[in-house]
């Protein structure tokens, strides 16, 4: 998740200027195949998720384990059949998982606090520890940090990249996330922001005066051998005579919909076009199905192929949030990609375009077909001159 890998990053760094970190961490299944080189100097401590993810970690490892040897037709129907198995059983995650997440406050992840706090008490009686940091999402971790806060008398740091109450919040439950808010900004001795959007919201709900707040945006590493473990490139097939878009991670239906880009890539009709998708919800793939060959879905890939990814594309594309006091981690990715960016903006308040502009790194536009289609196609003359870079 972003929060995982801003504090990946984060704590290599402090960990780079003396500070000894340990982290508590569920104990959950790798299916990125995160290949990171996390220093030997950072102890990592991970206990039970829940039962619940738990158990579906297992079910997943069980199902996407076995690899069945293809000679046959015999083999060739296995290969079939686990598949559907594979597409069924990620369905009934998706659902169980969507339909806890609006019944368990603050998610279903909060399945995690009494084998955290177990985890997390032991580790503060073994150690003296001068500042604890809660890094959110998930809301489990704020509940941990506040009960630590109360029985161990810690300064606590409070990590809030995004509020807890946004457009996609469950209505029925705003009122008690606001509450939670509340009282989280109110009990905290510290609160990081990514963006100074995010410090006025809380501070006009709340009534927290902004010295309780810093601003420390999302990075970039230009060294990617010094994080992650290079594994073999991803296939793809991006050829030097395209001009091909890429867009990495994910699309949500209420704050980050794909719907206008879909139309207005098939609508142009430019001859090495490409548009390459890795890491999205593959329930988006039949909107962009009219661009035939011109879409290549690579599906996930990890943290680190995903980054070199960036680093071939022609122009990368990015979809802004409609909350202002979000900026998605990706669009720094893409500044360390040092490639032209497509910004199309998620509101009139959008933060990324001000700070697309100001750094001179690409272009944005409004999230509407026509705009969409006009910037791509005045981006592919700049590039058929030589003149996009």
């Amino acid at each position: 998740s972003a929060q995982s890998l801003r504090w990946y990053y984060l704590s290599e760094e402090l960990r780079g200027a003396g500070f000894d970190i340990t982290v508590l961490a569920p104990r959950i299944s790798d299916r990125w195949g995160f290949n990171a080189n996390l220093s030997s100097m950072i102890r990592v401590e991970r206990c039970f998720p829940g039962p619940f993810i738990g158990l579906s970690g297992w079910l997943a490892r069980e199902i996407h384990g076995p690899r069945v040897d293809v000679k046959d037709a015999e083999s060739h129907s296995k290969i079939s059949a686990l598949s559907h198995l594979q597409s069924l059983s990620e369905r009934l995650y998706r659902l169980a998982r969507n339909t806890l997440n609006q019944i368990i406050f603050t998610d279903i992840r909060s399945e995690w606090y009494p084998f955290g706090w177990m985890a997390l008490k032991r580790l503060l009686r073994e150690e003296s520890f001068d500042v604890l940091v809660s890094s959110f999402e998930p809301g489990v971790d704020l509940q941990l940090g506040l009960r630590a806060q109360q029985e161990f008398c810690l300064p606590w740091v409070v990590d809030m990249a995004d509020p807890l109450v946004t457009i996609y919040t469950p209505r029925w439950r705003r009122a008690l996330d606001r509450r939670f808010e509340a009282k989280v900004c109110t009990r905290a001795d510290h609160i990081l922001v990514t963006n100074a959007n995010c410090t006025q919201a809380l501070t006009s709900r709340h009534g927290v005066p902004k010295s309780k707040f810093s601003v420390v945006g999302q990075g970039f590493s230009e060294q990617l051998e010094l994080y992650g473990k290079i594994g073999a490139e991803p296939n793809t097939d991006i050829a030097a005579d395209t001009f091909t878009l890429a867009f990495t991670g994910n699309f949500y239906p209420v704050f980050r919909d794909p719907k206008e880009l879909a139309r207005a890539l098939c609508s142009l009709n430019l001859p090495h076009l490409r548009f390459v998708v890795a890491g999205a919800d593959p329930s988006y793939r039949e909107i962009f199905r009219p661009l035939g060959e011109r879409l290549r879905w690579l599906g996930p890939l990890d943290h680190f192929a995903a980054l070199r990814l960036q680093r071939k594309a022609t122009l990368l594309l990015n979809i802004g949030n409609r909350q202002a006091e979000q900026v998605p981690g990706k669009l720094f990715e893409y500044f360390g990609a040092r490639r032209p960016i497509l910004h199309i903006a998620g509101s009139e308040h959008d933060p990324a375009v001000g700070l697309l502009r100001s750094l001179k790194r690409g272009e944005a536009c409004q999230n509407r077909v026509q705009d969409i289609a006009t910037a791509i196609s005045r981006l592919y003359v700049s590039w058929e001159r030589h003149e996009l870079d």
